[in-house]
């Protein structure tokens, strides 16, 4: 279970990894301060920025301001990159070449010298602005943007270009890590700094000098003529990338040694394509190519394409099998695990890719030679389900947020118009921040580094071999609330796909500068976990507060006879104000979470209990007495007639409640409806030492008398009705904050700053007997003789009668 007052969060590994050092950071702060951004002439930059913008915001530093056109500040990332390119070195595959780095700046030079300007395509990448590299970065500092700088010839999309140097950032993480994971003896370490490194090559090739298959030939009038589709290289190197971050985490999921049983797994076979078995050869074959002749490099693209599967496929198929291996048979059963897989399986490709419907026979339903192997085969489970499954959420959100700026993946395609048409970009815009597919680059670079990242230095450390133990199980859902949440985001994560309008980049863009110009890193924002024990204690604070006081609060009635039974006296009674309900303080909270599986899936069940400390309640009331007579001596004694009277009371009211959550995993991944719910199970009040004064009865015979009868009957009935409604207001709070907080799941809050909310309260002891409604003892001599009187009269009047 969470601790209270603490947020969900990732693996502190992964988040170390990431940090920039201080001068990089001031060097990228400065690059932001630098660049120009006019607000005035973006429309709706004014207003206030949505959850999903906020996460885009967010590490604004590196998703827009490196690897710039003009800045050489923003290039500040790349320190080490020469040394960790040159630690790949005695590799065959590096055809003879000294080491990795020497690849790079042989290939970017080959390129340079081969690419005919008229032989250009013009892509459909938004921009188009031509700029020497001579008037650039790389001539400005060609250390600095090295290797890249020994490419020599016309940027046609510089800023798209440059900025696939945010790749070599996964080279320069794996080249820092001490020790890399090789699961199951898998070596993968300098594959992965070549496909990192490779990215950034192939990218660049593809937005620097555009060509493709169908200009290959050379005209008869033309001398230098590219014979070579850097189209081709650029699509080759993504697939790469990603096949090998696959079949990495696959082998790092296994939980026995037989690689052959996974092989459908590994090569996709449920596609009917034959792709390379093995991805680290396939990065061998890569690297090759680039340090080949121009003349084979086209030789070398052909055969990279056709031997590695769509980087979108690989990408789905990481996520998949983390959900194979996180929603395990092992803790929540085989129906229920498997029912959930398909559901994941099915929305992911419907969402992620345009052929999504073909695909999900291959790889969704049971037949096929995929559903086959990830349905049979041993997976390792995670220690812990919460943290697998916030790191793949992070990195599947870092993959749509990229997908964002890539102008073709995401819904309705009318988004990049109305983009330009509010000024926040366009095809010669020529600041590198706001050129869309540059930032596509930076943010898929980073969701790369998270994969890579993930997979090569935690995969063993955070995962067992079934079967396992009670203990064990009950350890890897010890994250339940969390993992709800984890499940929610996930979700949304995915909407963005079909709502891209909904991102005002002018607004975007404003606030990512100002965050990024910022010396403080901002606010940080986790997701909202289920039932999160600070949020319960601020909510009902809040809610208490935003009601006290309440006013005309009830009304109630009743009536008392005389003590000679001659007279009656009716009040009708309001409770005209109720205060202190804002004092609340939340006792220590017991939450509790527990899992089951159902024919309607996975079912993540929280129960909760709280409760208030004792509160003081004020009591403001007025009464209408009137008196009437009910016996023939009473048609004297008690003429009809009625007064006006105040009342005051005050003492304590507390209460303890059992409530419960579910959420329906699979109906919330379908959006279908009734997948959250909250209830509350039980409220018990202690409402019973509520001190009430004396309605003050003037005008009426026999006050004195009058005021005990009327006021046993009337502070009964006021008790009981200030008890009643302070116990609906509170119950009906609780209902109504438990709805909000369950329907918030997985929202984005910010990390409150200092001290947190406390969870712990301890209620204070009191005398009780301060708070017993003592007897009031006004009379007097006097009033006992007349009551003595006044019986005897009624007595002998109704003998004589």
């Amino acid at each position: 279970m969470m601790q209270p007052g603490r947020y969900s969060h990732v693996n502190v590994a992964v988040v170390v990894c990431f940090a920039l050092v201080a001068g990089q950071n001031e060097e990228l702060r400065q690059a932001a301060l630098a660049a120009k951004f006019d607000e005035s002439t973006c429309s709706g930059a004014g207003s206030d920025v949505t959850d999903t913008e906020s996460d885009f915001i967010a590490d604004g530093q590196r998703k827009y301001f490196t690897y710039d056109l003009k800045e050489v500040r923003s290039w500040t990332q790349l320190q080490g990159l020469r040394t960790c390119l040159e630690s790949v070195k005695g590799h065959a595959w590096l055809r003879g070449r000294e080491n990795l780095w020497k690849v790079h700046e042989w290939a970017y030079g080959q390129l340079g010298q081969n690419v005919n300007l008229q032989q250009l395509d013009r892509q459909g990448w938004l921009e188009y602005n031509p700029v020497s590299s001579t008037n650039s970065v790389l001539a400005f500092d060609a250390v600095a943007t090295a290797p890249m700088s020994s490419f020599s010839n016309s940027l046609q999309q510089p800023c798209n270009a440059l900025s696939n140097a945010a790749f070599y950032e996964v080279s320069l993480d794996v080249c820092n890590t001490s020790s890399f994971a090789a699961p199951g003896g898998w070596s993968w370490k300098d594959e992965i700094i070549a496909a990192g490194a490779g990215m950034a090559f192939g990218s660049f090739a593809m937005h620097a000098a555009p060509t493709s298959d169908s200009n290959l030939v050379m005209p008869a009038n033309q001398s230098v003529w590219a014979s070579y589709s850097t189209g081709g290289f650029d699509t080759a190197a993504m697939n790469v990338l990603f096949y090998v971050l696959f079949q990495a985490q696959v082998r790092s999921f296994l939980a026995s040694s037989d690689v052959a049983a996974v092989e459908p797994i590994l090569k996709f076979a449920s596609t009917g394509a034959n792709y390379a078995g093995d991805a680290a050869a396939v990065s061998q074959r890569y690297v090759e190519t680039m340090a080949s002749a121009t003349a084979e490099w086209q030789d070398g693209i052909a055969w990279l394409v056709q031997n590695c599967p769509n980087y979108m496929l690989s990408a789905i198929g990481i996520v998949l099998v983390n959900i194979r291996a996180i929603v395990h048979p092992e803790i929540f059963g085989t129906n229920a695990a498997e029912k959930l897989y398909g559901v994941v399986c099915s929305i992911l490709f419907k969402s992620l890719m345009s052929d999504g419907e073909t695909k999900v026979p291959m790889f969704c339903a049971a037949g096929s030679s995929w559903y086959t192997a990830i349905t049979t085969i041993s997976w390792r489970v995670p220690k812990d389900l919460h943290t697998s499954m916030s790191l793949l959420v992070n990195s599947l959100e870092a993959l749509v947020e990229a997908m964002y700026w890539q102008e073709t993946k995401v819904k309705p395609v009318s988004y990049i118009q109305t983009a330009q048409d509010a000024g926040a970009t366009g095809p010669t815009e020529p600041s590198c921040w706001r050129q869309m597919h540059g930032n596509w680059h930076r943010n898929a670079a980073q969701m790369s580094r998270k994969m890579a990242t993930a997979i090569g230095t935690q995969a063993e450390g955070m995962t067992l071999v079934p079967p396992l133990t009670d203990d064990q199980k009950s350890a890897a859902v010890a994250n339940l609330a969390d993992l709800a949440s984890d499940f929610m985001v996930f979700k949304q994560s995915l909407q963005i796909m079909k709502a891209a309008d909904s991102v005002n980049m002018c607004r975007l863009f404003k606030h990512a500068k100002a965050r990024a110009s910022s010396i403080s890193p901002g606010p940080k924002w986790m997701p909202m976990s289920l039932f999160d024990p600070a949020y319960v204690n601020a909510k009902l604070l809040s809610m208490t507060k935003d009601m006290d006081p309440l006013l005309d609060a009830v009304s109630f009635s009743g009536e008392s006879d005389s003590l000679t039974g001659s007279c009656k006296y009716e009040y009708g009674a309001k409770v005209t104000r109720i205060s202190g309900l804002s004092q609340v303080t939340v006792k220590q909270l017991d939450l509790k979470f527990s899992h089951m599986s159902s024919e309607d899936g996975i079912i993540i069940r929280a129960t909760l209990s709280t409760g208030i400390c004792d509160l003081n309640l004020d009591v403001s009331s007025t009464a209408e007495v009137t008196q009437k007579a009910r016996t023939k001596i009473g048609k004297y004694l008690c003429l009809e007639k009625s007064v006006d009277a105040t009342a005051r009371a005050s003492g304590s009211f507390s209460f303890d409640a059992v409530v419960s959550a579910d959420v329906k995993v699979d109906a919330l991944l379908l959006n279908s409806d009734g997948a959250l719910s909250a209830t509350v199970d039980q409220f018990n009040i202690n409402c019973g030492n509520l001190k009430v004064d004396e309605l003050d009865i003037n005008g009426l015979i026999g006050e004195e008398l009058i005021r005990r009868s009327v006021n046993t009957a009337f502070k009964k009935g006021l008790r009981e009705a200030v008890c009643k409604k302070a116990e609906d207001t509170m119950k009906s709070v609780l209902q109504k904050e438990l709805s909000a907080q369950v329907n918030d799941l997985g929202k984005k809050v910010q990390v409150p700053q200092g001290r947190r909310l406390s969870t712990q309260f301890t209620c204070p002891t009191k005398d009780d007997t301060s708070m017993v409604d003592a007897a009031h003892t006004r009379e007097s001599a006097l009033s006992f003789f007349i009551c003595c009187f006044l019986l005897l009269l009624t007595i002998a009047w109704n003998s004589s009668s």
